[in-house]
């Protein structure tokens, strides 16, 4: 028990060293909290529009010989929502992975590596 009061009375000690006084900045002058509270940072847009990129599959001649081409690959067309939109994906791992068009391939990578700007492995990676 002695070692914990020691180390007890260490932290004890420690904590008037820490000047902890709280005051209101009005907004303009902290620019922290000023840049939060705006409803323009709270929303969060992904950046890509689902419906489009349905139209797009579907426009996509490669995305027809996909469908017929005989691989491991489980190709179905998964629902995105009520309005009947569907997306082809893979199913095979259990999680649909979708096919991505030829036209929007460079879009949807730069998207993803734009998030964070990883090394082009890990966006690699968060794409597959």
């Amino acid at each position: 028990m002695p070692s914990q009061d020691k180390h007890r009375h260490r932290h004890l000690s420690a904590i008037p060293e820490f000047n902890c006084t709280f005051k209101h900045l009005p907004g303009k002058k902290n620019p922290g909290a000023d840049a939060l509270s705006r409803i323009e940072i709270n929303a969060v847009k992904l950046g890509l529009d689902y419906n489009h990129f349905a139209r797009k599959q579907q426009q996509d001649p490669e995305a027809s010989a996909t469908r017929t081409t005989i691989t491991s690959l489980q190709w179905r067309d998964v629902p995105l929502n009520d309005s009947g939109t569907t997306i082809l994906c893979d199913i095979s791992t259990g999680r649909p992975c979708p096919w991505i068009p030829a036209s929007l391939r460079h879009y949807l990578f730069n998207l993803v590596h734009n998030l964070s700007h990883p090394s082009l492995r890990a966006s690699t990676r968060l794409i597959t």
